[in-house]
């Protein structure tokens, strides 16, 4: 079944609903968007009602789903065997926010990516025009980096005694002591021997992931003085200045 998810037609979906209960997305071009499964609760009546009015080559009936699915604009409504479903193409903002509210922030970015890179499949809500497409999603791309890094570090401190964790790294021998000891120190506080130092080091790797995917991402939509202006405060802030 088509139907139209754009201003006026001009973005045309295909849903195909398989034998097996999941529904298929394809653009116009034969490009598979999305696949959702939809779970029947009694076992071998399937989720979606449908008829066995068409044989196949070999003469057996096939399931086909006519008057139960109807589109209305970006929105398909499906007549199940307990329920009726309703599935909504969303709006490119609302696929990102969607994605972090579940906390599937390497999705979002994913997403987010492709909308600057314009290979974004299914896109609804945007300007035609690559430039001018990126000039109105970049506020968007920028808040999801925040987000992502604030509530990161939210959980590290949590999970992490509050305790100040020297930097990762330093230059110079002078330095590099000085580091080692305050490790040392921060390492007793918070246990002490190896407990305490396994507890710095997964600490470290946590700040530098969260750091290594802001770099990725502002490299990629081209923001580089986010690094050094709003990323780098926020580790500051943390003091992970050194990451």
């Amino acid at each position: 079944m088509w139907f139209d998810c754009g201003l006026c037609g001009v973005l045309q979906m295909m849903v195909v609903a398989t034998a097996k209960d999941q529904l298929c997305l394809f653009t116009k071009e034969g490009v598979e968007v999305e696949r959702a499964s939809l779970g029947g609760e009694q076992e071998g009546l399937g989720a979606i009602i449908y008829h066995t009015h068409i044989l196949n080559t070999f003469g057996n009936p096939e399931k086909t789903y006519h008057s139960s699915l109807s589109v209305r604009g970006a929105a398909l409504y499906i007549l199940g065997t307990l329920q009726l479903w309703r599935a909504r193409l969303l709006p490119w903002g609302d696929r990102i926010k969607a994605l972090q509210d579940a906390g599937d922030w390497m999705g979002a970015f994913h997403i987010a990516m492709e909308l600057y890179d314009g290979q974004a499949r299914g896109v609804t809500g945007l300007p035609r025009g690559l430039d001018a497409m990126r000039e109105a999603i970049m506020e968007t791309l920028l808040a999801l980096l925040s987000a992502y890094i604030d509530e990161a570090f939210a959980y590290l401190s949590l999970v992490i005694p509050s305790s100040p964790m020297p930097p990762v790294d330093v230059a110079g021998t002078k330095d590099h002591l000085q580091a080692e000891e305050a490790v040392s120190t921060v390492a007793d506080s918070w246990g002490g021997g190896s407990v305490g130092q396994d507890m710095i080091d997964e600490a470290r790797e946590q700040y530098a992931r969260v750091g290594g995917v802001a770099i990725e991402f502002c490299v990629h939509v081209g923001k580089r003085e986010v690094l050094f202006e709003n990323v780098f405060h926020k580790f500051e802030a943390v003091s992970q200045r050194g990451t």
